[in-house]
């Protein structure tokens, strides 16, 4: 905003209404509006499920495990966080992340898969 400063200083100066001040600040708001939320913000939503396959979490398996999530929750993820492990149940806590305007069915490329230790 620090633009639209130095524009109404600047104005003042020279011969300018009030008007064509109002209208350059109203597009240069729009247009840091429209940015904002196309450009340059992502909406990325989680999901926390208690997946029952602990076999797949390992790096070779990733491949299969983005496609059974996607094939039971119906989420294309964008990445994948692991988190408590439980062998005892065989169970592990995942945080599915994804992009709920780019859902698309079958896609899993480029997905991230990290391990996040968490203390209980």
């Amino acid at each position: 905003m620090v633009c639209l400063d130095l524009v109404d200083g600047l104005s003042h100066s020279e011969r300018t209404s009030y008007a064509e001040l109002a209208f350059s600040n109203i597009c240069v708001l729009l247009l840091a509006a429209i940015l904002e939320k196309t450009l340059i913000t992502k909406v990325e939503l989680r999901e926390t499920i208690v997946y029952d396959r602990v076999d797949q979490i390992r790096p070779e398996k990733h491949a299969e495990l983005i496609a059974e999530i996607q094939a039971r929750t119906g989420i294309s993820p964008s990445r994948l966080e692991l988190g408590k492990i439980n062998y005892l149940s065989d169970t592990v806590v995942i945080d599915v992340f994804y992009h709920p305007n780019e859902q698309e069915v079958g896609v899993h490329s480029g997905v991230e898969v990290t391990l996040v230790s968490r203390e209980v």
